[in-house]
């Protein structure tokens, strides 16, 4: 998969909103390592998460039907598409200029997104263009997903790691919780957020006990500035002098997540920091649900009552 998106032409795509007040575009430049939909998630959380950008978040992600539905949907060939010739040159020239200043002064490794709104009585003539990051990649064991790691989750291991090494034993465990997307089409893993450990936890050389005060806010916190796209996806810890495998305990705690809560996911994702006080070393696990069966177990008292 990454071979073939580095091999991939600079990719333009472009949409405009339903009354044809918004725009927006977003540019891959060949080595920039992102598919079209990864690129159209980034732009989504742009949207969300840059102030000024609101609108076109509400416009082209809105959480619920703005609208009452009816037909011929609005549609830039239908009767009922309010967006005249004028505004429909002026997004594409927009889209066309927005892409050759790219393709002219940036590097192959860019991807940006350009963010535009036309004249009317609401807004002025606007324009901003955002950076979409450069593509941070890993592999998951068991099944081979692409696993992409945000800037600010791999900053949030590291500083956690860091802060867990100054403020007590630095060969106790830590961790915390990973928030983004596992988009099963794509064999793809988001990861946006990795959050520290929540107040409950508990650390030891052997173990990280991962506690839960807060967590249920801290995910509705997320899930709603972004859309819905940042939510519960698993679990990170470290293990801080020895390799980055899955403990009989680490499945443990994994077959809780799938099997003991309330409401269970279909599949949870594992992280685990090896070497985390010298050499850290990543290393993803997606589980499944049904990989964990649970055999009832008959145990005999002895006759002699022992």
């Amino acid at each position: 998969m990454g071979a073939y998106l580095i091999s991939t032409p600079p990719t333009l795509r472009c949409t405009i909103s339903d009354d044809a007040s918004l725009g927006m575009a977003f540019l891959k430049m060949p080595k920039a390592g992102f598919g079209p939909s990864d690129l159209m998630r980034k732009t989504k959380l742009a949207a969300f998460h840059t102030d000024g950008l609101s609108d076109f978040a509400g416009s082209f992600w809105p959480q619920g039907q703005q609208e009452r539905g009816f037909q011929p949907e609005p549609g830039c060939s239908e009767p009922t598409f309010v967006g005249s010739a004028a505004d429909i040159a002026f997004f594409a020239s927009s889209f066309f200029n927005f892409a050759a200043s790219v393709l002219q002064r940036e590097t192959d490794y860019v991807a940006k997104a350009l963010f535009v709104s036309a004249q009317n009585d609401r807004r002025p003539i606007e324009s901003r263009v955002v950076d979409l990051g450069v593509e941070d990649l890993s592999e998951d064991v068991n099944y081979q997903y692409r696993v992409s790691i945000s800037l600010s989750a791999r900053k949030g291991v590291e500083s956690e790691i860091a802060s867990n090494a100054r403020s007590g034993n630095r060969t106790n465990e830590t961790g915390g919780l990973l928030l983004g997307e596992i988009d099963d089409s794509l064999q793809s893993i988001y990861i946006d957020i990795a959050t520290g450990p929540p107040p409950d936890s508990h650390k030891s050389p052997q173990r990280f006990l991962c506690g839960v005060e807060g967590t249920k806010d801290q995910c509705s916190f997320y899930a709603n500035r972004s859309g819905n796209s940042t939510k519960f996806v698993g679990v990170w810890h470290t293990h801080p002098v020895s390799m980055p495998n899955a403990s009989d305990v680490d499945l443990e705690a994994i077959a809780q997540i799938l099997h003991a809560q309330e409401k269970t996911p279909r599949h949870v994702v594992m992280l685990i920091v090896g070497f985390a006080t010298t050499n850290p070393t990543w290393r993803f696990y997606l589980f499944r649900k049904n990989q964990f069966r649970f055999i009832p177990v008959e145990i005999e008292a002895e006759k002699d009552g022992r």
